[in-house]
């Protein structure tokens, strides 16, 4: 097992040793046979850095509307790129880093007076999600969403973000999941937004910060997103592929990484106003970005604040007979703020910082029946830090040793108040969860091939969970649990344009093992593979298989244990009038880690003929086994003489092993029979708590592509995703297998989103059509198929071009959520004091209208 002592210490002494070595040499560099056409720039960049295996830096909206010179011959990566620049306006230089920066010809101070957003790229590395190795393609398929689009676009946080895109799911952890959705995994826990790929859970989908961890949310075991201001945001990038042999725990469903913007030069504040026009959800948001960039680093600082008002099922049409009103849409008021920095210490050594904070209140999630009314409150409060250190080392090698400490406090304040008497029954819980850990890694060149260098990457580290929960009603209840982990990956370009023949212009290998040694349940290996096949320079073709891993959340593993009796009649069964049943759930202290085998492969398309368009076409299969279910999902079940459950109940139990299990529920146990409990009347023991015992398979289909077209004015870019989806689930080895796609509270079978986005001067006009497709309604008998919802959003934006006064760096946008105020396909409620319609896939907003004003100081 390798301690963090041993970790830091290798740190410690790789930094003594080589901090004042000299960058490393440049000399001899690889010549490569390259044949890249005359196109678009950003496509001959990109097509440039896969065959050379260099990071290249650049800016989309820099290259917009420049074209490259075709190269044909063998070329140094320093002649290739000058030549493919030649003549466009553009320049180059490399960083301290050995990376490619690709400039405007103008001047720094110009740029940063005209609109900090219009910055110089800066001297960063390109972060690539699904790799740690430097220039290697990635199997698995990653979509990238730049702050640039999620802007035009109208979304004013990453919590909107992820929740237009179609392989993402909205059930669990997301603002508008009520309570009644389905299951408690899908109910918004606290007001945040959290990804959940595949539907799996937010607890399966991997969330990172600049590629480091961030604390989870102590309610729910999730990151919210929409913590971090969307202005010091660069990107995300969205790998719907199992990744644990890369980034350990929780990568079943996928891995999403938030990289922040490294470098801003100025000032830029934005106000935002908005409403639903059927009434509710008045917004109000207010941000400020500021940061200097200097010769060999910088910083920058983000602020947002932002509230919102309840929308309520008075408010609908379709939601008025529920008794209450209840709340569709809960009020919050949120503030994020953020800090990033760094340095080049010598100019082989550089140090970074990443800091965020985080609170948010959410008031008014209202429930009401005719005898009782209950409101839910939440304070969560977020903090996180990680910094690190990068060395540069002879022979194109690179260590970096980082650390992170995050916390989070979840309060939650529940009101139950009895009508009749005025009686409040509610309390207050506390979730309070904190996780540090640190890591080093090494990456680079180990030798040369025809194809290019070979290169690894490997490290390792230590991680520390936390969770504690308090409640006024019950005795504290949490504890935590490390590991330490170890990596390698290896990338083995076999063919490349250096060696490429007719039928194979590209054929690289990779290769990844993870292994974590947990204190609680011993060791998780997890391998991965991938294949990249081009066989002509407008196709590649992809594959990658792995096996991924979750372990049990904290709050899986500390939840309280309860005993109810119950009539043995609820369960089924030939049994006395007055027998009676013991029905036990909570926590699992003995769970062990979920488990999946992922495989995907995926079609690459960019003809050359036509250099603006980009499709990519995705087929992935999950197995995920051992995961964590409570055996008996419903008590209205034959449960006593269903042979599926057997192995989960005790039948004609002593009053020595009932007193054994009623001794575990720290609150005693819960009668609500009425009468005194009698243990000869106990007829069995059903044992309800959470266990490995389910097996769930998820296959689909992803589609993302854009094309962009130039014209006289500007340029036009259409660009779509579409996801479609089959998952099924069998909770026992005997249980019958239930569908899950398509059905109620679980994703739809089948999502998309498309749109147009114009750049003509200053004005920008985007338009995107959301389709989600219908499901079936399980709450009637038979079930029936729903409608399915389309809707609108339509965002103009645009930009003073004034160079001076006070119009410059102004800007104007008006954003329409679901322009044409569709409403959800109805669903039919349980009763009148829940809603109609599948608050996990479909919002009750309406049509939203909102205003905002950018300026750039």
């Amino acid at each position: 097992m390798m301690s963090s002592i041993t970790l830091l210490r290798i740190g410690l002494a790789m930094t003594m040793l080589c901090g004042d070595l000299a960058p490393a040499s440049a000399q001899g560099q690889a010549s490569y046979r390259l044949d890249i056409p005359a196109q678009d720039m950003e496509s001959a960049l990109k097509a440039l850095a896969s065959a050379t295996h260099e990071q290249i830096v650049f800016r989309s909206d820099v290259m917009r509307g420049k074209r490259s010179n075709a190269l044909r011959g063998s070329y140094t990566p320093d002649a290739a790129i000058a030549a493919l620049i030649r003549g466009s306006g553009l320049s180059v230089s490399r960083s301290p880093r050995g990376i490619f920066i690709v400039v405007a010809v103008i001047a720094t101070a110009q740029v940063a007076e005209s609109d900090p957003d219009e910055a110089i790229p800066p001297e960063q590395d390109i972060v690539v999600t699904g790799t740690h190795i430097v220039g290697a393609p990635v199997a698995s398929p990653v979509m990238r969403i730049t702050e640039r689009q999620m802007r035009e676009a109208g979304q004013r946080d990453l919590g909107e973000v992820i929740r237009n895109i179609p392989s993402n799911y909205n059930g669990g952890q997301n603002p508008g999941a009520r309570f009644q959705a389905g299951t408690t995994g899908n109910t918004n826990a606290s007001g945040s937004s959290a990804l959940n790929l595949r539907g799996l859970g937010p607890d399966a989908t991997l969330t990172l910060l600049n590629g480091r961890r961030l604390p989870y949310d102590g309610a729910a075991q999730a990151v919210d997103v929409s913590a971090i201001p969307l202005d010091a945001v660069a990107e995300i990038q969205v790998m719907p592929d199992g990744a644990s042999a890369l980034y350990g725990s929780d990568a079943v469903g996928g891995v999403a990484n938030i990289i922040l913007r490294r470098d801003f030069d100025g000032i830029a504040t934005l106000l935002r106003f908005g409403a639903a026009t059927e009434g509710g959800g008045f917004l109000q948001e207010y941000n400020a970005v500021g940061g200097k960039r200097w010769g060999n680093g910088g910083a920058l600082v983000a602020l947002q604040y932002d509230r919102q008002n309840t929308v309520r099922s008075d408010q609908r049409d379709y939601t008025r007979y529920v008794v209450g009103p209840n709340t569709l849409l809960d009020a919050h008021e949120h503030f994020s703020g953020l800090v990033t920095a760094h340095q080049d210490v010598t100019a082989n050594l550089g140090v970074s910082i990443d800091a965020l904070y985080s609170w948010r209140y959410s008031n008014g999630a209202e429930y009401s029946t005719q005898d009782y009314a209950a409101t839910t409150r939440f304070s969560n409060e977020n903090y996180a830090i990680s910094p690190t250190v990068t060395l540069r080392l002879p022979g194109d090698w690179t260590a970096s040793l980082s650390g992170s400490y995050g916390a989070n406090d979840t309060y939650r304040f529940d009101d139950f108040i009895d009508k009749a008497t005025g009686e409040n029954l509610g309390g207050d819980s506390i979730y309070e969860n904190y996780a540090y850990g640190g890591e080093l890694d090494l990456e680079g060149r180990l030798f040369a091939i025809p194809g290019g260098d070979v290169r690894l990457a490997f490290g390792g580290g230590y991680r520390f969970n936390h969770l504690q929960v308090h409640s006024a009603a019950t005795s504290g209840t949490g504890g935590g649990r490390g590991n330490s982990y170890g990596f390698g990956e290896l990338s083995v370009p076999l063919v490349s344009s250096a060696n490429a023949m007719p039928l194979l212009r590209q054929l690289s290998l990779s290769a990844a093992l993870r292994h974590e040694e947990y204190d609680r349940f011993g060791g998780v290996t997890t391998p991965k593979l991938g294949l990249v096949y081009a066989p002509a320079p407008d196709l590649n073709l992809k594959f990658s298989w792995g096996r991924s891993f979750k372990a049990p959340t904290l709050r899986n593993e500390y939840q309280l244990f309860a005993v109810v009796l119950q009539p043995a009649f609820y369960f089924g069964g030939n049994y006395p009038a007055d027998a009676t049943v013991l029905f036990t759930s909570g926590g699992n202290r003995n769970l062990k880690p979920e488990r999946a085998r992922t495989w995907s492969t995926t079609l690459d398309l960019h003809p050359r003929p036509l250099p603006g368009l980009k499709l990519s076409l995705s087929y992935f299969d999950i197995d995920y086994t051992d995961r964590v279910v409570q055996p008996v999902s419903n008590a209205t079940l034959s449960v006593l003489d269903n042979p599926a459950v057997q192995e989960f109940i005790d039948y004609s139990p002593t009053p020595a092993e009932q007193a054994a299990v009623i001794a575990r529920d720290a609150n005693g146990l819960g009668n609500y029979l009425g009468v005194p409990y009698d243990p000869a009347k106990v007829v069995a023991i059903v044992r309800n708590q959470l266990v490995n015992a389910a097996r769930q398979r998820i296959r689909g289909v992803d589609l993302v592509g854009s094309y962009r077209i130039p014209v006289s004015t500007g340029d036009v870019t259409l660009s779509g995703q579409a996801s479609w989806l089959r998952s099924n689930q069998r909770n026992t080895t005997e249980a019958p297998l239930i569908t899950l796609a398509g059905t109620n509270f679980n994703p739809p079978r089948f999502r998309a989103r498309g749109g147009v986005t114009g750049h003509f001067g200053a004005f920008t006009p985007v338009l995107f059509l959301n389709y989600t497709g219908p499901i079936t309604d399980l709450n009637v008998a038979p079930p029936l198929q729903r409608g399915d919802m389309t809707t609108l959003d339509l965002s103009l934006m645009w930009k003073a071009p004034a160079s001076r006064g006070p119009l410059k760096g102004f800007e104007i946008g008006l954003y329409v959520t679901n322009l044409t105020d569709a409403r959800p396909p109805y669903l039919a409620p349980f009763d009148d004091t829940t809603i109609n319609y599948d608050s996990t896939n479909y919002s009750p907003l309406g049509r939203f209208v909102s205003v905002s004003l950018r300026k750039a100081w």
